[in-house]
C-alpha cells in the first residue's frame, strides 16, 4: 500500500513493475495509480491494466481529433491515490466537455458531470489530480474549474488556487535556483521542462512543504551538458525515478 512499482512503456509492451502486459497495441501514453496503469491510443481508447488483465474504461479525443498530436496528459492521475480523470467529447470536440473520474481500486466510474465549459473550447485539459480533487483548464487555459469528488461540487477557481493545491500534495517537487516559492513544479505543464544537471547532480530541487532542498547525485558519467533530465513518477513518499536522454 502506498508504493508503485516502476513503469514505462515499451512498443506496444507495459512492464509493471517486474509483469510485462503486451497489450497488442500502440499507445500514445501511459500513467500510474496505486493500482496499476492507464494508456490511451489513437482512437481515443481509455485502458486500463492491474498487470492481469488489460480493460477499455473510457473514451477521450483521438489523437488527430484536434487537428494535431494529442497532449500526453489527456488522462491525469495524482502521485499518489486511484483516481484517473479525462474530458469525453461525445457530442463532438467542439461541445462541451464531459469530465470524467475513475477509481481505480474500484475499477468504476465514480464521477461524470457535464458542467465544466458551457463554451465548448476545444482545448479544454485536466490539470491537475490531487487527493479527491481534480482541476480542469477552461478556455484555452484562461481559467479552472475544482471539481470535489467527494460532494459532487464543481466551483470556478484562479491559476494561484491549483498551484498551492499542488505544492501542498503529499508528493510533490520544485525546481529553482533558490527557494521552492520561485521554482516551478515537477512534472510540470511544460512537455519540456528538464531539471538542470549541475556537477553531476541534478540541481535546484526542493520540497514544497518544508523548503527542504535536495540535490540528487547522479551516477558516474551523467554530467552537465550532455543530457536532459526529467522528473517520470513517485514510487512512495521517499522514492521517485527520472528518465534521461
Amino acid at each position: 500500500p502506498g508504493t508503485r512499482p516502476l513503469t514505462w512503456g515499451e512498443e506496444q509492451t507495459i512492464h509493471l513493475g517486474e509483469r510485462e502486459i503486451d497489450t497488442g497495441m500502440d499507445f500514445l501514453s501511459l500513467d500510474v495509480t496505486d493500482d496499476g496503469a492507464a494508456f490511451t491510443t489513437l482512437d481515443g481508447g481509455v485502458w486500463f491494466t492491474d498487470g492481469s488483465r488489460v480493460d477499455r474504461i473510457g473514451d477521450t479525443v483521438a489523437a488527430l481529433g484536434f487537428g494535431g498530436p494529442r497532449p500526453r496528459d489527456r488522462v491525469v492521475s495524482a502521485g499518489s491515490g486511484s483516481l484517473l480523470a479525462w474530458l469525453e467529447h461525445p457530442d463532438g470536440p467542439r461541445n462541451s466537455p464531459v469530465l470524467v473520474v475513475f477509481d481505480s481500486a474500484s475499477s468504476e466510474v465514480v464521477a461524470r458531470t457535464t458542467a465544466v465549459d458551457d463554451e465548448g473550447f476545444p482545448y479544454d485539459e485536466v490539470a491537475a489530480v490531487v487527493g479527491r480533487q481534480v482541476f480542469v483548464a477552461t478556455d484555452f487555459g484562461s481559467g479552472f474549474v475544482r471539481y470535489d469528488v467527494d460532494s459532487d461540487s464543481l466551483h470556478p477557481v484562479g491559476a494561484a488556487a491549483v498551484e498551492t493545491a499542488r505544492r501542498a500534495a503529499p508528493r510533490a517537487l520544485v525546481v529553482g535556483s533558490s527557494a521552492p516559492e520561485d521554482g516551478r513544479l515537477v512534472p510540470g505543464d511544460d512537455l519540456y521542462g528538464a531539471i538542470p544537471v549541475v556537477d553531476s547532480r541534478l540541481d535546484g530541487l526542493f520540497d514544497p512543504a518544508t523548503g527542504e532542498r535536495l540535490d540528487l547525485r547522479l551516477p558516474t558519467g551523467y554530467q552537465d551538458g550532455h543530457l536532459d533530465v526529467y522528473f517520470v513518477q513517485w514510487l512512495d513518499d521517499d522514492r521517485f525515478t527520472v528518465g534521461s536522454s
